[in-house]
């Protein structure tokens, strides 16, 4: 992380860890920092009055960062927590699959919401794990976790209904264009496409230099299926797209001091070291051709925006996804939640809004009952003594009768 005191960008998910400048002074983060993403998730089951929700989690320091930060958030809130998978980073043998499979089939029954939080940086993908059960649950996720099930067939719609929090961005110009254009031809170095040209459009290739031959005429990746070609700009790739401008208006602020500063010689070339672009970097501020704001000092960076997103892959491979509200950690306090729920899809077979607590609230004449062992969103329901009535609570009340 300290090559020779080069500048590295990084365009991947924010992580907390990178973010100490004295142990990776040369590193910058392009992402948003992800800190509202819990407060996010449950304003999100209060909303839906869900208080009994399970969590996975993938194995790591990102991950138990984000499961502390989610249990404080649910506690706060009054939602408990039905139980916590961590998902390991070691690739699961067939009989560890088999045990991990019962155990959220088993466990699971009586929860009908479920947390995922997939960090992208692990090693092993959750999708193996889960992508078979039960389809009738409704699954919270992350956008790292949604982008990487974009490509794969799930049995029985395991995932249509999701419901994933996806930072906010807005369009760029030109970019659905440059898919519909974009060719093996037009890009020779890009073997990655050709790949996709050759396994998507019946081509063959050349016996002599390898060259793709006999494609279907006039092909384009806008005319491939969502679940073989997602043609939205992925997260990762939109923070490469700030990292290229974040340089280039780096570069552009040297080379203006160093004009200021020295005058240069006809023929003569300015020349400096990789190591002093790093005050520019860190003072970068710009807004990008999108209209967003890009810093990337982690002390300056606001928390993310997300788009509340929902997955329909039903029938299999539709793989829209169509917002349907947003999150905002800046807006005033019962005002940061947005949610169209006339736009939710919900999992297959639930025609209504699901429904997700531990125990059914008690009938008017019986309070709560704490079980031991339980928490408290699980209770028992027993009548209230006589003279007595329930209040809102759940607690009895003496009846004052005046006469």
């Amino acid at each position: 992380m300290e090559l020779y005191k080069f500048p590295q960008l990084n365009f991947g998910s924010f992580d907390p860890v990178l973010s100490d400048s004295g142990q990776f002074p040369s590193l910058y983060q392009v992402a948003p920092k992800d800190t509202s993403l819990a407060l996010g998730m449950v304003s999100l089951l209060t909303h839906f009055s869900w208080t009994w929700v399970g969590m996975i989690i993938t194995e790591g320091q990102k991950g138990l960062q984000f499961l502390s930060n989610l249990k404080g958030e649910m506690d706060r809130n009054r939602v408990c927590v039905a139980f916590v998978k961590i998902i390991s980073n070691t690739i699961l043998s067939a009989v560890l699959y088999a045990q991990q499979h019962n155990f959220l089939t088993r466990e699971t029954s009586p929860v009908n919401v479920i947390i995922i939080y997939y960090d992208s940086d692990s090693l092993n993908s959750i999708n193996y794990n889960i992508e078979h059960l039960v389809t009738w649950r409704v699954w919270v996720t992350n956008s790292q976790w949604q982008a990487d099930v974009s490509g794969k067939n799930f049995i029985l719609g395991s995932f249509h209904g999701a419901v994933t929090f996806s930072h906010h961005r807005e369009e760029i110009s030109g970019f659905k264009n440059f898919i519909r254009t974009a060719t093996p031809s037009k890009y020779p170095e890009d073997t990655y496409l050709a790949l996709h040209w050759f396994n998507n459009f019946e081509c063959s290739v050349s016996d002599s230099d390898c060259a793709l031959m006999d494609c279907m005429p006039n092909a384009s990746l806008a005319w491939l299926p969502a679940n073989r070609f997602d043609p939205a700009m992925s997260e990762e790739s939109y923070n490469v797209y700030n990292a290229v401008y974040a340089v280039a208006h780096a570069l552009q602020e040297m080379l203006l001091q160093q004009v200021q500063m020295q005058k240069v010689g006809r023929g003569e070339q300015m020349a400096f070291s990789p190591w002093q672009l790093h005050p520019f970097l860190k003072n970068v501020h710009f807004k990008n051709p999108a209209g967003d704001h890009v810093k990337l000092d982690d002390r300056r960076k606001p928390d993310a925006q997300y788009d509340i997103v929902n997955l329909w892959n039903f029938p299999e491979g539709l793989r829209l996804k169509v917002k349907v509200g947003n999150f905002s950690p800046h807006a005033p306090q019962g005002q940061q939640l947005s949610l169209s729920e006339d736009l939710i899809e919900w999992a297959m077979g639930i025609t209504k809004t699901p429904h997700s607590v531990c125990s059914e609230s008690c009938s008017p004449g019986f309070r709560k009952t704490p079980q031991e062992g339980k928490p408290a969103c699980c209770f028992g329901c027993t009548p209230c003594p006589e003279n007595e009535i329930t209040n809102d609570t759940g607690m009895c009340l003496a009846i004052e009768l005046i006469i």
